[in-house]
């Protein structure tokens, strides 16, 4: 399984996380963005040995300036 984000799409058009099954070739949606939590990923996941993906936005968050969160 490999995961990425766009900058767009999503629920709210602000950008989501997916996750591609090579085995099937088959893209489903993670999560989705929007402006509370985030807004426009712009950056690649980065795998931490927690066991999550960490990312950042460039927009959204608590003072609209972007926001990094953990994806599981």
């Amino acid at each position: 399984m490999y995961y990425g984000t766009t900058e767009y799409g999503g629920a709210s058009n602000k950008g989501a996380i997916f996750a591609f099954d090579s085995t099937v070739a088959a893209i489903s949606l993670q999560a989705s963005f929007d402006g509370s939590n985030g807004q426009n990923p712009t950056a690649a996941l980065t795998a931490v040995g927690d066991g999550l993906f960490y990312g950042t936005t460039a927009i959204g968050g608590a003072n609209n300036r972007g926001a990094i969160y953990g994806f599981d």
